[in-house]
């Protein structure tokens, strides 16, 4: 029995002839059409997807950068020595740990490095989340303190801390306002904050 064997186009319709199928004005137009609608979508969620993905890597940053600031201070920090730093007066109001007591870089984490262009310019910059750390007494003469840390994120090294406001609520202690400002920027650098309400050792 024989059986004969039919070619067939690249478009999968018999050719004729024996001669290879091309596609039609039709469906190359189509195709184009089809491709000019899902490439803008799929671009779109792209870029979508890696600011989700940026702001997922500042949030768990800063969390981590923050937990890790408290406990240095907590450690490191003493109540007698804020004491002896501050004046009673100011202690009533959030401050920045002084220098003196705990040194910023301490503060600081280096994740991870990347290369070519970015946000600051050309070359190889480190990503330095940074976090500064500030406290009020909540009573006089009392070891009873309002911690706050507030994450920041820096894109060069050089960048300095040029200004740190904090203000809570008397009434409550909840934070109202939390600003780091840095010496490459005129806007805030604070990604967020953490507050807990501790006594620190003698």
């Amino acid at each position: 029995m024989n059986t004969a064997l039919r070619e067939t186009g690249s478009g999968g319709r018999p050719a004729p002839g024996g001669k290879a199928g091309g596609y039609s004005l039709v469906e190359l137009m189509s195709a184009l059409g089809i491709l000019a609608i899902t490439l803008p979508m799929i671009g779109t969620a792209f870029l979508a997807g890696m600011v989700e993905n940026r702001e997922a890597v500042e949030s768990t940053m800063s969390t981590l950068v923050a937990e890790n600031a408290l406990s240095v201070v907590r450690a490191r920090v003493g109540h007698s020595q804020l004491v002896l730093e501050w004046d009673k007066n100011s202690m009533s109001n959030p401050a920045r740990i002084p220098t003196s007591l705990v040194n910023q870089d301490d503060l600081a984490w280096v994740p991870f490095q990347r290369s070519g262009a970015n946000e600051v310019g050309d070359g190889e910059e480190k990503w330095i989340f940074g976090c500064v750390v500030a406290a009020q007494r909540m009573a006089d003469d009392t070891n009873d303190y309002l911690l706050v840390a507030i994450p920041f994120k820096k894109f060069s090294e050089s960048d300095t801390i040029q200004e740190v406001d904090v203000k809570t609520d008397t009434a409550t202690g909840k934070v109202t306002k939390y600003m780091v400002k840095l010496s490459s920027a005129s806007e805030s650098a604070a990604l967020s904050y953490l507050a807990v309400r501790t006594s620190l050792k003698p």
